[in-house]
C-alpha cells in the first residue's frame, strides 16, 4: 500500500503552500489508491481534490471529483466525516452553501 504515504506527502505539500505540488501528488494518490483498491484513500483524495479545485475555482472539476465520491462502496462509517464534507461542497456548489 503506496498510496496512503502518497496522500500524506500531498497534504504536506498543501499545507506548506506548493499547491501545485500537492494537487500533482493528489492526482497521483488517486491513481495508485484505485489501483490498490484503497477506497478510503481514494475517498480522501477525491475529497481533497473536490476542496482545492473548488478553492482555485474549477468549479466543474471540483464537481467530478466529489461526484465521484459518491460511488465508492462504503462498508462501514469510517467515510462518514468525509461524506458529510462532501454534502458541504455540493452545497456550495449548488449556491447553498458557504466555504
Amino acid at each position: 500500500m503506496r498510496a496512503k504515504p502518497l496522500f500524506f506527502k500531498a497534504l504536506y505539500a498543501l499545507d506548506h503552500g506548493l499547491d501545485a505540488d500537492g494537487e500533482r501528488l493528489l492526482r497521483e494518490t488517486l491513481q495508485l489508491a484505485q489501483a490498490e483498491n484503497d477506497s478510503y484513500t481514494t475517498a480522501s483524495a477525491l475529497v481533497s481534490l473536490g476542496e482545492l479545485t473548488l478553492q482555485s475555482g474549477r468549479r466543474n472539476e471540483a464537481e467530478l471529483f466529489l461526484r465521484r465520491f459518491q460511488f465508492i462502496k462504503r462498508p462501514d462509517d469510517a467515510l462518514n466525516p468525509e461524506a458529510r464534507r462532501v454534502a458541504e461542497l455540493l452545497d456550495v456548489l449548488k449556491g447553498n452553501g458557504t466555504h
